[in-house]
């Protein structure tokens, strides 16, 4: 009987899955990014590359007492996560923003560890302006009126901070829930 259970439960989930069910639209991901992103974006470049989804352990610790994520959330959380491809941003996400290539992001700071001589916030700035937002896939519940993401911003060596946000949509708007700093510079 258990093994029954199981495969129907297997087979359920796989033609959920094979229908897009588990997915998240780009649609959605665009309502989140404009959302949060309508103070800064004339101000910084977007690294065009989203980094790839936060680990569904991170998020555990930072919703342990379960306040907002079901079970089931966790679990479409998970099927997000495994099912991640990478996202290019450009203006069809974020109409207003600057936008730089995550290769040449990339490159500017390799090219710094590479030659003391130079540093690649020159190469940078000169490029690019004041600095930089880099942004991980978001990562939405069952409901998807609860979004979460990694978000990095820096303006220098010693000017940064990197922190997981959690949204929630009230009234067809997404309002900043809760910030977890990871680190500061």
């Amino acid at each position: 009987m258990i093994r029954f259970v199981l495969a129907i439960a297997l087979y359920y989930g796989i033609n959920l899955s094979a229908q897009g069910i588990d997915r998240v639209s780009k649609a959605e991901i665009r309502s989140v990014l404009e959302s949060v992103t309508d103070a800064f974006t004339s101000k910084l470049s977007f690294v065009n590359t989203l980094k790839q989804p936060l680990n569904i352990e991170v998020i555990r610790k930072l919703d342990s007492s379960h306040i907002l994520l079901s079970p089931t959330d966790l679990l479409f959380l998970e099927t997000q996560i495994s099912n991640y491809k990478p996202i290019v941003l450009d203006s069809s996400y974020l109409p207003h923003a600057n936008f730089m290539d995550g290769k040449d992001f990339e490159t500017v700071f390799a090219f710094d560890s590479l030659n003391s001589q130079k540093d690649g916030w020159d190469i940078f700035y000169k490029k690019y302006g004041l600095g930089y937002y880099m942004i991980s896939y978001p990562l939405f519940n069952k409901k998807k009126n609860i979004c979460i993401f990694y978000l990095e911003m820096s303006v220098g060596s010693l000017g940064g901070s990197g922190e997981i946000r959690i949204y929630k949509r009230r009234k067809n708007a997404w309002k900043l829930y809760k910030i977890k700093s990871m680190w500061d510079s």
